[in-house]
């Protein structure tokens, strides 16, 4: 199977409109799958996305991790696990400057590539003013 997938040079993507109309085994007899898109928050949190990646490499696909719109926390839990799958593969981490505001600071982009730090934890700092603004603002 490898061979024959290593002979493919397009790369097909699913969106939820064709995999709710016809369901993986549809598309798994049919086309060639190479790799698995992951959305963290879709897949349920960072734990569940993870034994996922784990087990579609496992069974020989590649996985890109990317976000579903999510504020500075959610881009860096997603950048985490990107970084945890070690494969490069990660896509549209880099969107926390489409939102006006943010719940507080956003991953840092040097050389084209999302920087993490080297502290415990995600890194995220919450913006305190925002913590405790009016809803209504």
């Amino acid at each position: 199977m490898s061979r024959i997938r290593n002979l493919i040079t397009c790369h097909a993507i699913f969106r939820r409109r064709k995999y709710r109309a016809h369901g993986w085994r549809f598309i798994a007899h049919r086309y060639t799958v190479h790799r698995l898109v992951i959305k963290p928050a879709r897949a349920g949190g960072l734990l569940p996305a993870l034994a996922l990646a784990q087990r579609a490499t496992n069974g020989g696909l590649d996985c890109v991790v990317t976000s579903s719109l999510d504020s500075a926390c959610g881009l860096r839990a997603a950048a985490h696990l990107a970084a945890a799958l070690d494969n490069r593969l990660a896509h549209g981490l880099a969107t926390c400057h489409w939102f006006t505001r943010d719940t507080g600071a956003t991953p840092s982009i040097v050389d084209a590539e999302l920087r993490l730090g080297h502290s415990t934890g995600l890194g995220f700092l919450p913006d305190i003013e925002r913590l405790f603004s009016p809803i209504d603002e």
